[in-house]
């Protein structure tokens, strides 16, 4: 941030009251008009030399309003803020004794800045005809495999016993193992099997194959995507996917209620598997000789009423067995 000096005499000087006459302005705005002229000088004329300035460019640097722009130039001359030299100049009166040395400073810090870059660009002219005189150029990137650096052996332990980390080269190793990125799916870990029962289908998709057969199966298409996720939660094994297939289509064959309206009342397949619905019974069928005597079936858990007896310890009030006689 620059700045020149300014004195207290400045207010009671007789220059600014004949200024301040001139402009017919205060002796307040006159020390602001110069003020103004000294600060804009610093930046656009930093010798302090107006003559290339015309009297519009001088009364807008002071903040002169008036609506002759001459008059502004005529009173700082007439006041004896400006000097007209013999040779036309227009200076800047005493402006050396004033901002000289920080004029001087400005221009020794450009001077020093123009020196700066045109060495920097000296030297790397000079670097870059350095180059082409020794013809020398980046290192040439192995294109072959060939060219490439030596495999470092992944099953040889260290000194300290421990065998290194895998490194990703090309080639083979000693013992004629691919080493490349490619090969190393020979060192893939299996992944963990299917859970929900013994495990079995441990292939990445076994689930998903299951899935769509168990779709294809079930009668009412709706809700896909969050069936899926469902049944990828339940990870069924062989035998409990056999088991909901087994329900799906006995309910799709014999259960009345999926049957009503066109599979209106159908669960849709994520609630379905959600409520584990495979093991609920088969209602019977309705209206007439053709389901008399027929039992209801059951899909799962016990396989007679006795069982049923026996594994919950239920007992109806008309039981004709009663176990306390």
């Amino acid at each position: 941030m620059a700045w020149i000096e300014s004195h207290q005499e400045l207010r009671h000087h007789y220059k600014t009251k004949r200024l301040a006459r001139e402009l017919k302005v205060t002796v307040a705005a006159a020390i602001g008009h110069l003020h103004c002229l000294w600060w804009w000088a610093i930046d656009f004329a930093p010798d302090g030399d107006l003559s290339k300035f015309d009297d519009y460019e001088i009364a807008d640097a002071i903040g002169y309003e008036g609506k002759d722009p001459a008059k502004a130039k005529a009173a700082l001359i007439s006041s004896g803020f400006l000097d007209n030299n013999s040779d036309g100049a227009i200076t800047i009166h005493d402006w050396y004794d004033y901002s000289g040395q920080l004029g001087d400073k400005r221009i020794e810090s450009r001077k020093k800045e123009r020196d700066r870059k045109a060495e920097y660009r000296a030297r790397k002219k000079a670097e870059a005809e350095a180059g082409r005189d020794t013809g020398t150029s980046p290192a040439a990137v192995p294109r072959e495999k060939a060219d490439c650096p030596e495999p470092v052996p992944r099953d040889r332990p260290t000194e300290n016993g421990t065998v290194p980390p895998l490194q990703y080269s090309t080639g083979q190793d000693t013992t004629g193992q691919d080493t490349t990125v490619q090969g190393q799916d020979r060192t893939t870990p299996p992944l963990p099997p299917a859970s929900g029962g013994n495990g079995e289908g441990a292939e990445p998709d076994a689930q998903e194959k299951r899935f769509d057969q168990f779709w294809a199966v079930y009668p009412k298409k709706q809700g896909k995507g969050d069936a899926l996720k469902v049944w990828k939660r339940l990870k069924p094994d062989k035998a409990l996917f056999e088991q909901i297939l087994t329900s799906v289509k006995a309910h799709a064959s014999r259960n009345p209620q999926w049957k009503r309206d066109g599979g209106q009342y159908i669960p849709n397949p994520a609630t379905w598997l959600r409520q584990t619905r495979w093991l609920d019974e088969i209602p019977a069928q309705e209206g007439g000789a053709a389901n008399a005597g027929r039992k209801t079936e059951r899909i799962g858990g016990a396989d007679g009423y006795a069982d049923f007896q026996r594994s919950t310890g239920f007992r109806s009030a008309d039981s004709d067995t009663d176990t306390d006689n």
